[in-house]
């Protein structure tokens, strides 16, 4: 591994820096002696330049130009690309030809190969523009070795000067084209995150919009032209109005020229008329800032210091903000340009010296006074899969929530399958949304989940495990609890229909289910006449199309009383005509019900077994139900009295779900009642693969 770089690869300007032989960060210049470097790509005669030169070229050619890529990251080729000779280029490999500038300046600067690298995003970033960043740099040839959050980054930065008191920091990084806002407690050499929120769309280029916007509605307003339709124009105006509103920051007013269709406009801006056009901007980042602060519990004046990164925070109108909020200045000793960039170098050091892992967490005891040398970062988007509830509604199943330490992995084992012989499940992930409303939240990524063992609906009980590793980059796993297996996944290509998830397409389910009735001895007199009125109910409640059988066991005969019909009048008499007889021989009874009447393995196959006391063969039976289970039959037992051992039906029944105790057995009929409902729903099936919780 060669030295480590540290890269902030910014929505307008870009750095690179290394810790030099003083163990210092030290910023490398470009090949033009700028310590930053424009994030414009300009594509000229086959090549791609990037920096300053693109810049300026940008506004006479601005169709072979891209500015603020960074706002693109983690779109798909089919929401975003951009087109040059004939080839389409998606954001991370035009972000890659910003990061080969970079690599290639530096090499040149250091004398050295530059193969690793610490590349930060903002902490708002989700999965998708993280993942993105790291192809970007593997595609500029560089290992990247870690993906940083630019608040932590600055935070490490600030660190170096640091005393080992206990302090509370507030890092509001506002840059070019992103802002974050992130609370953070440090305390001697250890820096631990609290909270993390952001808006990836809104930074520096929001102020310029505004201005732009000013200058258009004035130039039409005198001459009856929108200047803004023609792109030339348009970035010549921008290009003037980032001048105006660098000026504004130092003087009280700014001059704007505007040149279009051979006419010409010069207009005044004062800083008062700056600040009134934006302040819904600045109102929009004090709101964050309030947001993350109830999320942490804290009040503004538990703020020891609020840390200012990117460049974004030399507007006089965001200082002023943060001081009548705060009710102190912020802290100004770190240069908001650079802090990034040398905290990601910094992070880099402390992987080469062995301190830290590449990917993993800072930890150990430092060998060089960095000042900071352990971070607890955290996600800073809840993570969570659409799941159905108890009523079959669907819902975000939060797994891991916001601002949880990272790295992380945190598992769920209360998921079932909703059909039965459901061999496989849609595993779609939320990322970043708090509700419980799926279609309010946004999607990371849709999977399917295959392979599952064929069951009846709800037996197959599956662990889902969500992880975010160092770089916050999402990792999943579906582990089948019964087999311990954990199962293939794979992406799931269609796009995502909420409608048929909400409302799906019912799926047929064939079920054949058999009545196993307890005429033993105990049964005798009442209990046995509201089993039976119990049972002929049930023929009423169950669903049409099924196919029911009654099995009758009591003294030394078992027997088959009525195979599968749909003769429900005639299946009533036979119930009607169960007698009393000796004892229970339950055993023989699973061991018939699953083998001379539930003879169809196409179907949905279920045994209800009705019993108010212990078998004659505790194990025998036992080993009856084992079997008959693994054949496919749900056992559904129903136990009767005080007579009956809880714990071992359950353990007969196919899940915990499937055991019902009634007290008294004027009870068995609301349970009959219970379990024809829930077999009528089972059996309809959904066309979607959703797991249920």
């Amino acid at each position: 591994m060669t030295k480590i770089v540290g890269i902030d690869l910014g929505t307008t300007f870009s750095a690179i820096a290394h810790i030099n032989e003083n163990r210092v960060p030290e910023l490398i210049p470009n090949e033009d002696g700028n310590r930053l470097t424009a994030s414009v790509i300009f594509y000229d005669d086959g090549e791609f330049i990037v920096g300053e030169y693109a810049k300026q070229n940008a506004i006479a050619e601005p169709e072979n130009a891209v500015e603020f890529i960074k706002r693109e990251m983690g779109k798909p080729v089919t929401e975003f690309f951009r087109e040059f000779g004939g080839q389409q280029y998606s954001p991370e490999e035009l972000s890659a030809e910003i990061l080969k500038t970079l690599k290639r300046d530096a090499e040149e600067a250091l004398g050295r190969q530059v193969t690793d690298a610490i590349i930060t995003v903002p902490a708002y970033f989700n999965d998708p523009e993280r993942q993105a960043t790291i192809r970007s740099g593997e595609i500029a040839g560089l290992n990247v070795q870690r993906i940083i959050n630019e608040p932590t980054a600055a935070a490490l930065s600030y660190g170096r000067h640091l005393s080992g008191d206990t302090s509370t920091v507030l890092v509001f990084d506002l840059g070019g084209g992103t802002f974050d806002v992130t609370v953070m407690e440090v305390k001697g050499q250890e820096m631990k995150i609290l909270a993390t929120n952001g808006d990836h769309r809104l930074g520096g280029k929001d102020w310029d919009n505004k201005i732009i916007t000013h200058a258009a509605k004035r130039f039409e307003s005198e001459h009856g032209e929108d200047p803004l339709t023609d792109l030339s124009t348009y970035l010549d105006i921008q290009t003037r109005s980032v001048d105006a509103k660098i000026q504004l920051s130092t003087l009280n007013k700014a001059t704007i020229i505007t040149n279009h269709a051979g006419k010409s406009q010069r207009i005044e801006l004062t800083r008062q008329e700056f600040e009134a056009m934006t302040a819904n901007l600045v109102e929009r980042c004090r709101s964050l800032v309030d947001v993350v602060l109830y999320e942490v519990e804290l009040t503004t004046d538990r703020i020891d210091t609020v840390l200012l990164v990117g460049g974004s925070t030399r507007l006089p109108m965001i200082q002023k903000m943060l001081t009548e909020h705060f009710g102190k200045p912020p802290d100004t000793s770190v240069n908001p340009d650079e802090a990034v960039v040398f905290g990601a170098a910094v992070m880099g050091e402390l992987i080469q010296s062995g301190e830290t892992k590449p990917r993993g967490f800072l930890g150990a005891a430092p060998k060089r006074n960095f000042g900071i040398m352990r971070i607890s970062d955290v996600c800073s988007h809840s993570l969570g899969m659409v799941a159905l509830d108890e009523i079959g509604e669907l819902r975000n199943s939060i797994i891991i929530p916001k601002n949880t330490n990272i790295p992380c992995d945190v598992s769920r084992d209360d998921y079932k399958t909703t059909n039965r012989d459901q061999e496989e499940f849609d595993l779609i992930i939320l990322q970043g949304g708090e509700g419980i409303h799926p279609r309010d939240c946004p999607v990371h990524d849709a999977y399917e989940v295959y392979d599952i063992p064929p069951r009846p609906a709800g037996e197959t009980r599956l662990k889902v495990t969500f992880k975010y590793n160092a770089d916050g980059v999402i990792e999943v796993e579906a582990e089948d609890i019964d087999t311990k297996k954990v199962l293939p996944i794979r992406k799931k290509m269609e796009e995502i229909d909420w409608d048929a998830l909400e409302s799906p397409e019912p799926v047929s389910m064939p079920m054949d289910i058999a009545l196993a009735i307890d005429c033993s001895g105990s049964m005798s007199g009442g209990e046995l006449d509201d089993a039976k009125a119990a049972a002929s109910r049930f023929l009423d409640d169950i669903a049409l199309g099924t196919h029911i059988g009654l099995v009758s066991f009591g003294g030394s005969k078992v027997r088959v009383e009525m195979n599968l019909t749909q003769d429900f009048d005639e299946l009533r008499e036979a119930i009607d005509d169960l007698r009393t007889r000796g004892t229970t021989p339950m055993g023989e009874a699973i061991e018939l019900a699953a083998t001379d009447v539930l003879v169809n393995n196409q179907n949905t196959n279920v045994l209800i077994l009705l019993t108010d006391g212990y078998p004659d063969d505790e194990d025998a039976t036992l080993i009856e139900a084992k079997s008959a289970k693994e054949q496919g039959v749900q056992i559904i037992a129903i136990g009767v009295g005080d007579g009956v051992d809880s714990d071992y039906l359950q353990e007969i029944s196919s899940t915990p779900d499937d055991y019902y105790f009634v007290e008294e057995s004027v009870e068995l009929e609301s349970t009959f009642t219970t379990i024809a409902s829930r077999l009528v729903t089972e059996s309809s099936g959904r066309a979607a693969g959703i797991m249920r919780r």
